[in-house]
């Protein structure tokens, strides 16, 4: 295994089983979040990563008697005490420009003990996950003319306000030559997520800390092709978790909504840029 480039957000802990596997490191809250999903959530399936079992990481000495094929893989401290497998979504896409949204107003989950969900909550006081429900965690573009990625870090998401964070959405495409082409990936992005959100309304559970991860081909999207390869998927669930006593959960909910509205926002600021002047 190698570790995975293609990481836009999170601690760099994803590794390369093969191209279309990856392997990560997790608590038993998101190897359960995957189990549990078929059956007590089988709608939101198709927007989660395929799940394809799991393992518990090798000690120090184990992987020294395989030092040829030997990776460290961060447990942080014994907290992240499995490996999942999951489908690389984005394995389909060649050059993928990707967001990571984290979702929602709460970043603490029940186990947090004061010290935890304090500084969580001044976390989500001071960014826009506070105001509108979401924050862009990453961000990574493709350059087409330069042949070449750029990743945004945590200071570009922090960067906006409730005012500006639909900008965000701009920035995300602003590679796409074709102003038609630009117009399509979002409204298929947008389409997406209104499917999501619908699914999700239906879904019962504690929802902290989960992350859309939203993707295009930029290759595809510079040929001016109508068809450009999309990805919406629900990712990170480290402190959720799937509960038909909790009901829905308002939060998350909310978060979702307000992507959408961002969403609706660029489709119309673009859409007017494309209008003939009076």
């Amino acid at each position: 295994m190698k570790y995975y480039s293609g990481q836009v957000a999170g601690h760099d802990s994803l590794l390369e089983v093969s191209p279309t596997v990856l392997a990560k490191p997790c608590n038993q809250f998101e190897r359960q979040f995957y189990l549990d999903a078929p059956r007590l959530a089988p709608a939101v399936v198709p927007f989660l990563a395929p799940y394809h079992g799991d393992f518990t990481p090798a000690s120090r000495d184990d992987a020294a008697c395989d030092e040829s094929n030997a990776v460290l893989i961060d447990t942080r401290g014994g907290k992240l005490n499995i490996v999942i497998q999951l489908g690389n979504v984005l394995a389909h896409l060649h050059t993928p420009s990707v967001m990571d949204i984290k979702l929602g107003t709460q970043l603490y989950d029940r186990l947090a003990d004061d010290k935890k969900r304090i500084h969580m909550e001044e976390l989500s006081a001071s960014t826009t996950n506070g105001s509108v429900g979401w924050r862009v965690s990453g961000l990574r573009l493709h350059d087409p003319v330069a042949d070449a990625f750029t990743n945004y870090g945590k200071a570009f998401g922090k960067s906006l306000d409730a005012s500006t964070i639909a900008t965000a959405w701009l920035e995300f495409t602003k590679h796409v030559p074709h102003h038609a082409v630009r117009l399509r990936i979002l409204e298929q992005i947008r389409g997406d997520v209104a499917q999501f959100l619908a699914t999700v309304e239906q879904v019962h559970g504690s929802f902290v800390g989960t992350s859309l991860l939203i993707a295009f081909d930029t290759a595809a999207a510079v040929t001016g092709s109508s068809d450009v390869p999309t990805c919406v998927r629900w990712i990170d669930f480290a402190h959720s978790e799937l509960d038909d006593t909790l009901g829905p959960n308002d939060q998350f909910l909310f978060g979702v909504r307000n992507v959408l509205a961002a969403l609706d926002w660029a489709l119309a600021h673009l859409r007017m840029e494309s209008s003939p002047s009076l």
